[in-house]
């Protein structure tokens, strides 16, 4: 580890497990009740993104991601009631932009192939779109959606551990 902004990572990606575990052991109340605390994990996320970012060659994708996350974050801390369906909509929306973003970063440092960055984005993508598309046969899907949020909690946490040794 180089430096305490990579112990932040580390730090998020233990969280972020914590999180991803909870959805396997409670999965439908986990979608209830633990919309406040995912908002406050986002919100807590996108601030070590942003303060990691300033010292990175991306500061364009880290500022728009750790905004993205920040709103997020807010939404959910602001109404964590909200509607499965609806929460669903922004969490696989944020899923999808996150990806996608990991994706136009490997391509730009011309990283695009069998790699972490590229199998992340693709990932994210993935469970971005399995989520995004959930509302249309959410009778049939959601028994599965917290399933489908955990593991990519899971693999969201390993993603920022591995940042965090690696940076």
């Amino acid at each position: 580890m180089k430096n305490y902004i990579d112990k932040l990572f580390i730090l998020d990606g233990i969280l972020l497990a914590v999180v991803g575990i909870l959805f396997f052991l409670c999965p439908l109340q986990s979608l209830l009740s633990f919309a406040f605390l995912i908002g406050i994990l986002m919100i807590g996320a996108a601030i070590s993104k942003i303060v990691h970012g300033w010292h990175s060659s991306f500061k364009m994708y880290t500022l728009i991601s750790g905004v993205i996350d920040i709103l997020f974050g807010l939404i959910l801390i602001i109404s964590p009631m909200a509607t499965i369906e609806m929460l669903l909509v922004f969490y696989g929306a944020w899923s999808l932009v996150r990806g996608l973003f990991e994706l136009v970063i490997a391509f730009k440092n011309k990283n695009l192939g069998l790699n972490f960055r590229t199998i992340q984005g693709v990932v994210t993508v993935i469970i971005g779109l399995l989520i995004v598309l959930s509302p249309v046969a959410i009778v049939f899907i959601i028994p599965y959606i917290p399933y489908i949020i955990g593991a990519y909690f899971i693999f969201l946490a390993g993603s920022e551990v591995y940042i965090g040794c690696h940076a």
